[in-house]
């Protein structure tokens, strides 16, 4: 599963409110996403503000308010949990799990309060059981849901980011870079993102005359940096060493020594990074690589000495 949360950004009321329609929306009506609420939206989401809205009316009727009550405690939380620490979708949708039992119960008040709501819950648990069918396939995996996500919103964000990075770690690297500059554009304030849109560029490899390239790919490094500092930014343990040293090493390919050497000195005088071991193989050769250009750019071996020293490569 992947992050659903709210990224970077701060957890403003508009946000909140549209979470919270939405979330009451897909626990009623298993139509969309979980995290539609994140879709750029032309307008008012009627629908989703309308079965938010008739959820909150059933505190007006006797029988359904301890069902409303429930229903609405189990999801408040997850607006606090939000506004705090961006949530996993598949850790968003098991807050829906809580909420759920409290629709069983407001079925069971309906019925045992009017003989006559017995045919109309049935017709409506069918159809929510049908609904529900109809949505499993998108739910099968991560790519089957950023897939379904990404062309019902071209433009979306996460799908491009997750979709780019797996194409990344696949070897495509077109697709890569195609999904991960629409992602960039669509969420610019995301650190992730732009780094492994860096990453992406750098992929397709350079020549003599892709000067503008390694220009990008550097910018890109340079706008993911502070991004990552925030302690938000997903992956940073890995992506901020990542942009740090891509910067770097991009500096020293375009023979800026002074930007190379000053950004190289900041980064060993912080305390080393603790990468994922999945990415260590990648991480060395990152550094053996700087280090080399820090030896024939800037002919500074202690230097290049004191790179490997602190990121732990021999």
């Amino acid at each position: 599963g992947q992050e659903g949360g709210l990224g970077g950004g701060p957890a403003r009321a508009p946000q909140l409110a549209a979470m919270l329609g939405h979330q009451v929306w897909y626990a009623l009506v298993p139509v969309g996403s979980l995290f539609d609420w994140q879709m750029p939206a032309a307008g008012v989401p009627w629908a989703a503000a309308t079965v938010a809205a008739a959820a909150l009316a059933g505190f007006s009727w006797n029988p359904s308010r301890p069902a409303t009550l429930w229903f609405c405690a189990a999801l408040v939380p997850t607006l606090f949990v939000q506004a705090l620490v961006p949530l996993n979708i598949m850790v968003a949708d098991r807050f829906l799990c809580l909420a759920l039992p409290a629709l069983a119960f407001l079925v069971a008040r309906a019925v045992s309060a009017a003989r006559g709501a017995v045919l109309p819950a049935a017709l409506v648990l069918a159809a929510m059981g049908v609904l529900t069918e109809m949505a499993i396939p998108a739910w099968r995996s991560d790519h089957a849901l950023w897939t379904a996500t990404a062309d019902r919103e071209p433009e979306h964000w996460r799908a491009n980011y997750w979709l780019g990075s797996a194409a990344l770690a696949d070897g495509r690297n077109e697709e890569a870079v195609r999904r991960l500059g629409v992602a960039a554009k669509s969420g610019s304030s995301d650190g992730p993102t732009w780094c492994m849109y860096g990453q992406a560029l750098e992929s397709l490899g350079f020549t003599g005359e892709d000067g503008e390239r390694v220009i990008a790919v550097r910018e890109c490094y340079e706008f993911a940096i502070p991004l990552l500092r925030s302690p938000r930014a997903e992956g940073r343990a890995w992506l901020l060493p990542t942009a740090e040293i891509g910067f770097v090493e991009m500096s020293l390919v375009l023979g800026e020594r002074e930007a190379a050497a000053g950004a190289l000195r900041r980064l060993v005088s912080e305390p080393p990074p603790e990468i994922p071991p999945r990415f260590a193989p990648q991480w060395a050769a990152r550094v053996r690589r700087t280090a080399a250009g820090v030896e024939l750019v800037l002919e500074d071996p202690p230097l290049a000495a004191s790179l490997k020293r602190w990121a732990g490569v021999p």
